[in-house]
C-alpha cells in the first residue's frame, strides 16, 4: 500500500527480482525532484557581511513548506517550526507539524516534537489567550476542504491534542471549494487587547477576520472582506492615524486566469475595516509582504514579491514602494528581480544600520534548485545594492519557509513581522502632520 512522490515522470521501467535484488521499479522524472521529497531545511548563519553558501545547518526534511520560530518553552532558546505539507506517503512519521527544540547554539534534530496534521501549508506563533504560553497557528492547504485554521494552545506540557481546536474559514460554501488559507496574521485590531486572526481564503477571494475574545474564537464572530484571489497577509500602520491597515497580495483572477491582480490595502479607522475604504497596488501573484521603512524617512514601505506572472515565473521583476506624506504611489518604486519570489524578510544583515532585504526564490526553468538573493541596502532606495546568491531548494510560503527568512533568528530573540502583540498605541492629534493617502484610495 502507500505511493511514492515522483515529478513530471516521463518514462517507467521495471526491472524484475535478480539474485538477492528485490524488483525495481524506475521512474525517469522530468523537472527534477528526490524520492519523497527528502529536502534538507535550510539555515544561513549571519556574519559580519551578512550571508555565506558555506555557512549553514542543513536539517533532515521531508515536503517542507513553512516554518516559523520562536521560543516556546520560555528557556531563552529559539524552537524552530516546520511544516510538512503533506504531499508525501501517509505513513511518514512525520506528516504534519515538526517542532525543533533549541539547544545550545542551535536545534536537538534528535528531539523533534511531531503534531500530526494532514494538509498544512503555513503558520504563526502568538500566545492567543494570554496564559504566558505561544500558541501555533495552523492554516490547512488546498486539498482540504472545508478550509480550516487549527490552534494548539500552549501549556506547561508543551502542545497536544487535548489542546487543538478548529476554526472553520470558508463559510460562504464548505463543499464547494478546493483552495488553500494563506500565512494567517495576527494583531489586535480592535483595540480590545485580545488578539485577532486574519485567513485569507483564495478559491472564494475571501478574506475573513475573526475576533478575539476571552473565550476564544468563533466562525460567527467574524467580519468578511473581499477581494480577488487573496492570498498574502501583513499589517501595519501605514498611515499613522493609530489604526492597523490591513495589506492583502492576490493570487489571480479565477474567471480569467490572469496573474495581474496585485495588492489591495485595506484601511483601518475606528468603524473597522471596509471594502470600498482601500487602495490598490499592481503586481503580479503577490505571494509575500514586507513593511518596513527602508530609506529611513519615517514613513513605512512595502515590498512585494512576486512569484507568478502571466506566463513565466523566471527574472520576474517585485516592487518595493515607498511611502510618502501622500502614501503610496503605482510608480514609486524600485524595482528587484528574482525567480518566483515567494516571500522577503526585512533586517540589518550586516549591521551597517540600513536595513537589507532577502529575496526566497522558488524555481527557475522548471527546476528547484535555484539562487535566492539578499539585496544588500546602498542608502539610495536600492538602485545599486550589493547581491548575494544563496542556493536553496524550491524555497515556499510567505515567511521562514524551506529556509529561515521571515523569521529572523539572532541569539535568543526572533521576529516575527506577520505578528502584532499587545496594545494598539494610543491616539494621537497630529492631523496637520498627518499622511493624507484619501487622494490614493479607490
Amino acid at each position: 500500500g502507500g505511493y511514492t512522490m515522483v515529478s513530471d515522470t516521463t518514462d517507467v521501467a521495471i526491472a524484475p527480482p535478480q539474485g538477492n535484488w528485490p524488483g525495481r521499479v524506475i521512474f525517469c522524472n522530468s523537472r527534477g525532484g528526490t524520492l519523497d521529497e527528502a529536502v534538507p531545511l535550510l539555515v544561513y548563519l549571519g556574519g559580519p557581511r551578512g550571508f555565506d553558501p558555506d555557512r549553514r545547518w542543513e536539517i533532515p526534511f521531508r515536503s517542507g513548506y513553512e516554518a516559523s520560530a520562536a521560543d516556546l518553552n520560555t528557556d531563552g532558546l529559539v524552537e524552530l517550526v516546520a511544516v510538512n505539507a503533506g504531499s508525501v506517503s501517509e505513513d511518514n512519521p512525520y506528516l504534519g507539524v515538526s517542532i525543533f527544540w533549541g539547544y545550545g547554539t542551535g536545534f536537538d534534530t534528535s528531539r523533534r516534537t511531531v503534531l500530526p496534521e494532514k494538509g498544512v501549508g503555513t503558520s504563526n506563533v502568538a500566545d492567543l489567550d494570554r496564559d504566558g504560553y505561544l500558541d501555533l497557528v495552523l492554516g490547512t492547504y488546498y486539498w482540504t476542504k472545508p478550509e480550516t485554521l487549527i490552534i494548539y494552545y500552549g501549556s506547561s506540557a508543551g502542545f497536544d491534542d487535548s489542546h487543538r481546536v478548529t476554526l472553520q474559514v470558508n463559510q460562504a460554501s464548505p463543499s464547494s471549494t478546493l483552495g488553500w488559507i494563506g500565512p494567517p496574521t495576527i494583531a489586535d485590531f480592535n483595540g480590545d487587547e485580545w488578539l485577532d486572526l486574519v485567513a485569507t481564503c483564495s478559491h472564494t477571494n475571501d478574506v475573513w477576520i475573526f475576533w478575539g475574545s476571552p473565550k476564544g474564537f468563533d466562525s460567527g464572530r467574524s467580519t468578511r472582506l473581499r477581494t480577488p484571489g487573496p492570498y498574502a497577509s501583513e499589517t501595519a500602520d501605514l498611515n499613522r492615524d493609530g489604526y492597523l491597515d490591513l495589506i492583502i497580495g492576490t493570487y489571480n483572477q479565477y474567471r480569467g486566469g490572469h496573474h495581474d491582480t496585485g495588492a489591495v490595502i485595506f484601511w483601518g479607522g475606528e468603524k473597522g475595516f471596509r471594502s470600498w475604504d482601500a487602495q490598490w497596488l499592481p503586481g503580479f501573484w503577490v505571494a509575500g509582504l514586507t513593511v518596513a521603512d527602508f530609506d529611513d524617512d519615517g514613513f513605512l514601505d512595502l515590498f512585494c514579491s512576486h512569484y507568478h506572472g502571466e506566463l513565466t515565473r523566471e527574472f520576474l521583476p517585485s516592487y518595493l514602494y515607498w511611502g510618502g506624506p501622500d502614501g503610496f504611489a503605482t510608480r514609486r518604486r524600485t524595482v528587484l528581480i528574482g525567480d518566483s519570489v515567494h516571500d522577503a524578510v526585512a533586517g540589518d544583515f550586516d549591521h551597517d544600520g540600513r536595513l537589507d532585504l532577502a529575496l526566497s526564490c522558488h524555481t527557475t526553468d522548471v527546476d528547484h534548485r535555484i539562487f535566492s538573493r539578499v539585496f544588500f541596502n546602498d542608502g539610495h532606495r536600492f538602485v545599486n545594492p550589493r547581491i548575494v546568491s544563496l542556493p536553496t531548494l524550491g524555497t515556499h510560503g510567505c515567511g521562514a519557509r524551506t529556509w529561515v527568512t521571515s523569521t529572523i533568528v539572532d541569539g535568543n530573540r526572533f521576529m516575527n513581522p506577520r505578528c502584532f502583540i499587545g496594545r494598539r498605541p494610543e491616539r494621537r492629534d497630529d492631523s496637520a502632520t498627518r499622511p493624507r493617502y484619501q487622494e490614493q484610495r479607490s
